[in-house]
Order: C-alpha cells, then structure tokens, then sequence
C-alpha cells in the first residue's frame, strides 16, 4: 500500500534539497507531492514525487474554500504546519 506526504514548500530550496529528494527515492513505499512556487527543474526528481506549481494566494485561498474559513491576510508560510491536520480535507 502507498501513502502519500503532502508537502507545502512556499520560498528558495535550501542547498541541501537534492539530499531531501534523495531521501525520497530510497522509500519507495511513499509518494510525495510537493506544492510549491519553486521551479525543481535542474534537480534529479524520483518517480515518487511530484511537484505542483502555486503560489501561497492560491494555497490560501484553497484552504479557505475547503474550511469554510478564510485565512488572514496577514497568514504566512511558516503557519501551514498547523493545518497539517486538515490536508487529507484540503488536497482530496
């Protein structure tokens, strides 16, 4: 059985990224789907990830259509981690 990891991943890769995605290769049991407004081309992607091009407004946005609640404007990247919870609600 396959599981999926959802990742929210708003700014500059860090210089080590490639290491992360490395990491995703070796386990093979997982997916990853990476929402970002990052460009991954120039990295070596495994077959278990994917990468979906966005920006924070529309994440936000999605967020809000999903909970029925909007986020503040004042919302940043960092805070998404507390939503964690609810990404099986948000990405269905």
């Amino acid at each position: 059985m396959k599981k999926l990891l959802i990742v929210l991943w708003f700014g500059k890769f860090l210089n080590y990224f490639d290491l992360y995605l490395k990491s995703c290769s070796w386990n093979k049991g997982w997916n990853w789907m990476i929402f970002t407004d990052q460009d991954p081309a120039g990295y070596d992607i495994p077959g278990n990830v994917e990468f979906v091009r966005t920006s924070f407004e529309k994440i936000k946005e999605r967020i809000g259509e999903s909970l029925g609640v909007p986020l503040s404007r004042k919302a940043r990247t960092y805070k998404l981690c507390d939503l964690k919870p609810f990404y099986g609600n948000i990405f269905s």
